[in-house]
């Protein structure tokens, strides 16, 4: 197994996090940002929740859709 994949399975199984959201995290798709997920995530992986999450604006969006 590549070395992210158990990784991953590390953070999904120390955070309780179900498989499914993790990856809808890693790929973008997520519908509501769930606080206390990410604040155990940002708690194994000591980091801040910056370091995990960028604000994109709707403007951005479209923006970068013209561009593509």
């Amino acid at each position: 197994m590549p070395p992210f994949i158990l990784q991953n399975y590390k953070i999904i199984k120390n955070c309780d996090v179900s498989a499914t959201q993790f990856n809808s995290y890693c790929n973008n798709k997520i519908s509501r940002v769930d606080l206390p997920v990410l604040a155990r995530i940002c708690s194994y992986l000591d980091c801040n929740i910056g370091d995990l999450l960028k604000f994109i604006t709707p403007d951005d969006i479209a923006e970068d859709e013209n561009n593509t």
